[in-house]
């Protein structure tokens, strides 16, 4: 079973490698919207969603630790 600083860490590089395509998302396909966020924009954009994603992976990997690892009924 993983600790919760090692789930974290997994998380942490899951979501870190995902960053840069989320990036070059944000800068690159927003304007086919209309929208046109530049660099610093852009980066802040992927910066929120990246924490969020982090949250979200660590919480669903402790529940499934949290189902897997509770003693059978």
């Amino acid at each position: 079973m993983q600790s919760r600083l090692d789930s974290l860490v997994e998380a942490v590089c899951n979501i870190g490698t995902g960053f840069v395509l989320a990036l070059c998302v944000t800068y690159w396909v927003l304007p086919l919207w209309g929208l046109e966020p530049n660099g610093r924009a852009a980066i802040e954009i992927t910066l929120l969603y990246t924490v969020i994603s982090i949250a979200r992976s660590w919480v669903w990997r402790r529940a499934f630790n949290w189902f897997h690892c509770r003693p059978s009924e």
